[in-house]
């Protein structure tokens, strides 16, 4: 079930923050920018596509609860673990993708209600696991990249090109969110100011390579999504480097649930 986490949290924050960075790429670009859906924020749990094998003759339950976000769930929201295991027993548990599918809308419900009350210190850790996670993929598969952060719909097992020991930090940071969002919820945060988040954008995109910047600008601006080797690299590594912008603010827990709650 690799990426569904990623994917839910893309679709809970949406774009709303992607206004924000097209008004910085209008600075840039000196036109108005069409793309108000960019950068969504995310959180991840790649690793649990790859880390769930679901066998039919076990119990769904037993199996799932091997696995340390799915134990969190079933502690802390009962309801939508029960959902969950339902969903998995109604499809072939030998198809992974059918096991993917049926608990993507799980998550994502969970994710829509919680995003927002992921505190500081969970949020910078989330953030550089994603980084780390983008960078491990970015050289050899560039477009898995690119849906890592953009949340698109993806059975893919991105563990296989990523380390043992950041596969296993994704699912004990997955854990901890689910865990602390239900037990110590953070506050509402305010929505980081659009001129904030428009030259935080400009500044990543001077950080880019010049072929790289010349290939995603006019994406950015007419909300095309990449589809060559350049384009991907070069999305690809604006996130990258976006969020590892964010952790190197004065606040930086502060700045990216501002973004959080700019998006959410």
């Amino acid at each position: 079930m690799n990426g569904i986490l990623v994917a839910a949290l893309m679709g809970a924050v949406g774009g709303a923050i992607g206004g924000a960075i097209a008004w910085g790429i209008e600075k840039v670009l000196k036109k108005p920018a069409a793309w108000t859906k960019l950068i969504p924020v995310i959180t991840v749990v790649v690793a649990v596509q790859g880390a769930l094998a679901i066998n039919r003759g076990d119990p769904v339950e037993a199996q799932l609860d091997k696995v340390a976000p799915f134990k969190a769930m079933h502690e802390h929201y009962p309801d939508d673990y029960a959902k969950a295991v339902a969903g998995i027993n109604a499809a072939k548990v030998k198809d992974q993708a059918a096991v993917t599918a049926a608990a993507r809308p799980v998550l994502s419900a969970i994710v829509s209600r919680q995003i927002k009350k992921v505190d500081e210190a969970n949020m910078m850790r989330l953030m550089a696991l994603a980084v780390r996670e983008g960078s491990a993929l970015r050289d050899a598969k560039p477009a898995s990249c690119v849906s890592l952060f953009t949340g698109a719909a993806s059975t893919e097992d991105y563990s296989k090109s990523m380390p043992q020991a950041l596969v296993q930090e994704d699912l004990e940071t997955s854990a901890a969110i689910l865990t602390q969002t239900a037990t110590k919820p953070a506050g509402p945060a305010t929505p980081i100011d659009p001129k904030v988040m428009g030259d935080l954008s400009v500044k990543v995109l001077g950080m880019l390579p010049e072929d790289e910047r010349t290939a995603i600008l006019p994406l950015l601006s007419a909300s095309k999504p990449p589809s060559s080797e350049v384009e991907m690299r070069g999305m690809c590594d604006f996130y990258i480097a976006l969020f590892s912008t964010a952790l190197s603010e004065p606040e930086p827990g502060k700045t990216l649930r501002a973004m959080v709650a700019a998006g959410a």
